[in-house]
């Protein structure tokens, strides 16, 4: 059990030694992919995390429509009767 997990973990720890030591001897410019990290890819991997997800709409609707208020909302009468008055008016 050691030896797999130390054969997985390994080549993992070596190429993040490889990385630092290419850092410490070269200094390279990383703005380029730091930008491009956080303009494209991190917007790809949040639209791909829900599309992965199965989403049904009407029962998103209904959960909705059954008066869900949260706790920390000021007014909660408002919200609750506010809630009841929209969806009976927009019943499926």
């Amino acid at each position: 059990m050691f030896f797999r997990i130390a054969s997985i973990i390994t080549p993992v720890v070596l190429i993040i030694f490889a990385g630092w030591v290419y850092g410490r001897r070269a200094h390279p410019d990383m703005s380029g992919i730091n930008k491009a990290t956080l303009d494209v890819i991190a917007p790809m991997l949040v639209v791909s995390a829900f599309v992965s997800k199965d989403f049904e709409l009407l029962e998103q609707w209904s959960g909705h429509c059954s008066g869900f208020w949260h706790p920390s909302l000021a007014n909660r009468q408002i919200i609750w009767h506010g809630s009841q008055n929209f969806c009976s008016s927009h019943d499926v």
